[in-house]
């Protein structure tokens, strides 16, 4: 019987090193031996790590082809997380007060007095130029009463047309010098001067 005895006790110890020949706890030397059906998600589940870990640890270059036999290292299960510890938000930073602005006083034209209204004088002196615009028009650069004549001196249109083109200017240029300018050369051209001119009737 003591044989028996010694016999069954070699015979259980065997079986139980085989099987722990085959599954090496993770938490004691983290080597597995591959059996068949296993996948890596699937050791990596039992584990608690991941595929990538194992992967990377052993030099597996594709992860779908692993071969039963063959011996992995695995490494200890991941630490759980620690939890996040709470961090206050940061203070808004202090706005800074945007300076005031400073007066500026609106720029001060400089002052330019205006040139005084001077009556206009006339470019053609004379008694006799003066009595021809005052029995003319009565001294009036803008007498215009359509009758045919013109300003002042009450110029035929053909006469101040030939005027105008001598002296130069606009036929429409009825300004006081212009028309005194006009008088002028007529006065020299017909007259001969401004001291032969009627000073009584039509000129």
């Amino acid at each position: 019987m003591p044989n028996l005895k010694a016999k069954l006790t070699t015979i259980i110890l065997t079986s139980a090193a085989a099987l722990s020949f085959s599954v090496i706890s993770a938490n004691a030397d983290t080597i597995y031996t591959i059996k068949s059906g296993d996948t890596l998600s699937k050791i990596a589940r039992e584990f608690n790590t991941s595929v990538s870990t194992i992967a990377q640890a052993n030099n597996i270059a594709n992860v779908n082809l692993i071969y039963t036999g063959n011996r992995l290292s695995i490494g200890a299960p991941a630490a759980p997380a620690a939890p996040a510890t709470y961090q206050a938000p940061a203070a808004p930073a202090a706005k800074t007060a945007a300076p005031a602005p400073r007066y500026q006083a609106p720029a001060q034209e400089a002052y330019v007095p205006a040139a005084p209204v001077r009556s206009y004088q006339p470019a053609v002196t004379g008694s006799n130029a003066l009595r021809r615009r005052q029995v003319e028009s009565g001294n009036n650069y803008n007498t215009f009463t359509g009758n045919g004549y013109l300003g002042a001196y009450q110029f035929a249109r053909g006469t101040w047309a030939a005027g105008v083109a001598a002296v130069g200017g606009s036929v429409s240029d009825f300004s006081p010098a212009h028309q005194d300018a006009v008088a002028n050369w007529y006065a020299n051209n017909r007259y001969g001067g401004w001291q032969n001119v009627p000073t009584t009737g039509g000129w």
